[in-house]
């Protein structure tokens, strides 16, 4: 069954701001903002699964993925009217003391799809895009499918409606995709700050009740002969760390956070023959003293979530801010013009 269209729905508040941001770009606002502003600094984006074959779209989480019709009009549209910058070129020109120039825009991945060197490498090298992918190393490890997708996959292919303890704590049914895919997100969430342990448990007792039909499932994650081959074919597309295991480190004790970045750091060099030095945090969730550590175990920058302010001269390396690429087209036009957040919070007072 297909959860897609009713597990995600924006508040109302939020589809207000939409469309009004909608509105600053298509009556040409952002262009004008721009004009008088002239903001100045790069968009971080942030993509995970770039998906070019509807029979996997049961197996990965819709928050997770973009349809590769829509990935490449968004490349192309970068390609041609905003300025692609790589990482480096970001982290450069910051310990420079200097600003990219408006319209510039950093594309990064998450976790290690499959996809990303089959479909989403050859759409940014046509396009002239570089980008950085940052890997869950025991995902690659064990060719492994993210825990949020085998989760998703066990109730959009459920044969089953019955939910039970110790799963939840009372008997919940599941009477149509509204109610499995509010179950699907409580369930997810509450996975968040969970270690893979308990993360494996769950899913061993989610696909028991739901009997979701699970057999045949497609490998999603790259393994490392093929990130060794989107290395040495893409070199545009430069490798970063997400972790180990994709745990949320800020749940961690100090020896356990040591152990993702040790141990993710020891997989890369194993395999590569170097670290990557470039850092994600799991979730985007990070706190000040995470970030004297990364310096510590070798990296020298991070990514995490923020409000989209334009990045720039005085950042802070190993708290890069990046936000979720836009799938409506008119918000990426905008988000990505250098009129966003600035615009934004001067009409409605918040990004």
């Amino acid at each position: 069954m297909e959860l897609e269209h009713v597990m995600t729905p924006l508040p109302r508040r939020r589809r207000w701001l939409a469309a009004a941001q909608r509105a600053t770009w298509s009556t040409r606002l952002a262009h004008l903002y721009n004009g008088i502003a002239r903001p100045s600094g790069a968009v971080v984006l942030m993509y995970h699964s770039v998906c070019a074959d509807d029979s996997l779209e049961p197996w990965i989480d819709p928050r997770n993925r973009i349809s590769a019709v829509e990935f490449e009009r968004q490349m192309a549209f970068l390609g041609a009217h905003r300025r692609p910058a790589s990482l480096a070129d970001l982290l450069r020109a910051a310990a420079e003391g200097r600003d990219l120039p408006r319209g510039s825009v950093v594309v990064t991945f998450d976790d290690g799809y499959r996809d990303n060197l089959e479909v989403a490498a050859p759409i940014l090298e046509r396009h002239g895009v570089p980008a950085t992918l940052y890997l869950a190393t025991g995902w690659v490890d064990r060719g492994e499918a993210p825990w949020s997708d085998r989760l998703y996959a066990c109730f959009s292919r459920r044969t089953s409606d019955r939910l039970v303890p110790p799963l939840v704590e009372g008997e919940r049914l599941l009477a149509d995709d509204a109610a499995a895919g509010r179950a699907y997100l409580d369930l997810a969430s509450s996975l968040i700050t969970a270690d893979r342990e308990r993360r494996e448990e769950v899913l061993e007792l989610a696909t028991r009740q739901l009997r979701g039909d699970t057999d045949g499932a497609p490998r999603l994650t790259l393994v490392w002969d093929e990130v060794r081959r989107l290395r040495d074919t893409y070199p545009a597309f430069s490798l970063g760390l997400h972790t180990a295991d994709h745990l949320d480190l800020t749940s961690l004790s100090e020896t356990e956070v040591s152990a993702q970045l040790e141990g993710c750091r020891a997989a890369a060099t194993r395999e590569l023959g170097e670290a990557p030095v470039d850092f994600a945090y799991p979730y985007n969730r990070e706190v000040p003293s995470l970030r004297a550590r990364l310096g510590e175990h070798g990296f020298r920058s991070a990514v995490t979530s923020g409000t989209a302010p334009l990045v720039g001269r005085g950042l802070e390396p190993f708290a890069v801010p990046r936000i979720d690429a836009p799938a409506d087209f008119t918000l990426f036009q905008l988000m990505t013009s250098g009129a966003h957040p600035g615009l934004s919070r001067l009409l409605f007072r918040r990004p």
